[in-house]
């Protein structure tokens, strides 16, 4: 396939959209297991980071190899956004796997709750993160500069969330209420994973507006 860059950077787009496939269902079993804790499903989201990081060294090497080819500069620069997202993406992992992982075991050993109210903000700013992670991941194959605006325009609405969210979060720790002041921790570190990972999938859309010669524009979005 090396010999044909197109077929292999088609190839090279398939892996990444298994991997974002992978992504997604890490990112829906978190929170299921901040419900409900989960032995099982943690042990499959670990077992699905794993995966990811070996695809990711699969993809990279495949791309190096393509890269040796002689491309033009639409697929030169087209291989190096597949790397760029293939990097982001397994950070994304990483921070499901690590991190979030972490904060399910801690919220189920010490026995804490969400109070009510902060439960259903988490819950808000995880369906907007997924919704944006559908959207970064078509672009791989739409490559649609429409899409990729709307994409780069959520990182403000996700970043509103979070700091109404935190100034909420507060309000309820002067108010006294002892299920946000077991959880404020997790709580306020979940909050800012997401954000984290949303931050990852919007940088998606950049090579996409820059593409178009849209990236100083979109900045200011």
């Amino acid at each position: 396939h090396l010999s044909n860059p197109n077929q292999a950077i088609g190839n090279a787009t398939r892996e990444v959209l298994t991997v974002c496939e992978r992504i997604e269902l890490m990112l829906t079993w978190i929170f299921e297991v901040f419900e409900t804790f989960d032995k099982q499903k943690i042990a499959r989201i670990e077992e699905l980071d794993d995966e990811i990081d070996k695809t990711h060294r699969d993809i990279k090497f495949y791309l190096a190899k393509i890269s040796e080819s002689t491309l033009d500069e639409k697929s030169a620069a087209l291989c190096q956004d597949l790397l760029g997202a293939t990097i982001k993406l397994e950070q994304a992992a990483d921070i499901i796997s690590q991190n979030m992982v972490t904060r399910a075991r801690k919220k189920h050993s010490r026995k804490i709750a969400f109070s009510d109210e902060g439960w259903h903000e988490l819950k808000d700013l995880h369906q907007e993160v997924m919704k944006n992670a559908r959207l970064a991941f078509t672009l791989f194959v739409n490559r649609d500069v429409e899409h990729a605006r709307q994409l780069v325009a959520q990182k403000e609405v996700v970043r509103t969330m979070v700091r109404t969210s935190e100034e909420k979060h507060m309000q309820r720790l002067r108010d006294g209420i002892d299920a946000s002041y077991d959880s404020s921790s997790i709580h306020v570190d979940t909050m800012r994973d997401l954000k984290e990972i949303n931050s990852l999938f919007v940088s998606i859309a950049y090579p996409v507006l820059a593409g178009a010669g849209m990236l100083r524009k979109s900045r200011l979005l």
